[in-house]
């Protein structure tokens, strides 16, 4: 079993148990501790051994983390064709995520291919870039959803006034009634859109929230790589010495 057969098992039993959030995050702890056996000069097989097994670990996870919240499990039924069209553009963003997460790689990062300056400097440019419209679309969000909240309870007094004008005005309070109906359905279909945008954006914002930890995990990496290395050529440089001092 290599380090990607590791993650890959890990992850499959932390499924179901933790968020995709979550999961990155415990998934990016385990890669830097097989990124810190490599500069130690350990196998990947060495690190395994030493962390054990993916399922263990998950079980551990699973009874230390989530044991206290069983039954707070997020759930969400709806049988709309809403709910496919929002799987089919998670799988689109997912892809294109996972085609992104190769840049700036741990090898390219570890190994000084791009400085740890440019790094940083790529990712608060492009953070500082994106916020406005991350800014503005979170602020249409927000519009929509106090819209949404003003058109409910209009629709649900609606319905309750037409009620209350039937006795005397049979027909009046008729058409009130059917329609506080269309609109109430017109409004879950709008609230059932609105929740799969809102988690939509939520895992886009999560995701680049992981990728950014993952990046600085990398740069924790390299510091330390460098600083192994500094001392390793400080022990070359002091034997070097000590066998000129000899042959003087």
């Amino acid at each position: 079993m290599n380090k990607k057969d590791f993650l890959e098992i890990l992850k499959d039993y932390l499924k179901g148990h933790f968020t995709e959030y979550e999961i990155n995050d415990i998934l990016r702890d385990y890669e830097e501790f097989f990124l810190n056996g490599k500069l130690e000069g350990k196998s990947e097989e060495e690190v395994i051994t030493s962390l054990g097994s993916p399922k263990a670990i998950a079980t551990e996870l699973i009874m230390e983390i989530k044991g206290e919240n069983k039954g707070d499990k997020e759930s969400f039924s709806s049988k709309t064709d809403y709910k496919s069209m929002y799987r089919k553009a998670k799988n689109l963003a997912y892809e294109g995520f996972d085609k992104c997460r190769n840049f700036l790689n741990s090898s390219d990062i570890i190994n000084g291919k791009f400085p740890t300056w440019i790094v940083i400097g790529f990712i608060l440019v492009f953070t500082v870039a994106m916020l406005p419209f991350a800014l503005s679309i979170l602020g249409s969000m927000f519009t929509g959803f106090i819209g949404l909240i003003f058109s409910s309870v209009g629709s649900i007094f609606g319905l309750v006034f037409s009620f209350t004008i039937m006795p005397a005005e049979g027909t009046m309070g008729a058409f009130v009634f059917f329609l506080s109906l269309i609109a109430i359905g017109a409004l879950i279909i709008c609230w059932t859109i609105f929740i799969h945008i809102a988690r939509f954006l939520k895992y886009i914002i999560l995701s680049y929230i992981s990728w950014v930890k993952t990046r600085f995990m990398y740069i924790r990496v390299k510091k330390k790589k460098d600083e192994s290395d500094s001392e390793v050529n400080e022990d070359i440089l002091e034997g070097k010495e000590k066998e000129g001092n000899i042959y003087e």
